[in-house]
């Protein structure tokens, strides 16, 4: 969580990206879902979800959106 409030990442944007990804690429059993940000930059939320719960991995705030977008 203190690396998310370094890079500027709130709580409610990966909430938001899980919700409304404009992406979602599946590698077998894990997802990420991405959502471009306003700032030129695509928010990558890597999760795992099984019927009881998600477990975000990672999130990660990159500005190459054109590579994952």
């Amino acid at each position: 969580m203190a690396r998310m409030q370094e890079r500027g990442i709130q709580v409610a944007e990966i909430f938001f990206a899980l919700q409304n990804p404009d992406r979602i690429v599946e590698k077998g059993e894990t997802k990420i879902a991405i959502k471009q940000r306003q700032n030129n930059h695509a928010l990558l939320v890597v999760y795992k979800r099984n019927k009881d719960e998600t477990k975000v991995i990672t999130v990660i705030d990159t500005s190459k959106v054109d590579k994952y977008l």
